[in-house]
């Protein structure tokens, strides 16, 4: 998936830890980067990019 289409939902932080701020806030904490929205057509898309170390650990 190419997380084409996917948009962002800026905000605050979320008191609640679940939806999508909250595995943004998640995401965020290890490096990474998710993205989430309508895919064009129909569904939805969540992406969820984490680096990853050389050594693969």
């Amino acid at each position: 998936m190419s997380g084409d289409g996917a948009a962002s939902v800026p905000g605050p932080p979320s008191p609640d830890p679940h939806g999508i701020r909250g595995m943004r806030e998640r995401a965020e904490l290890y490096g990474g980067v998710l993205t989430a929205g309508p895919r064009e057509g129909r569904g939805f898309a969540v992406v969820l990019r984490l680096p990853i170390s050389e050594d693969g650990s």
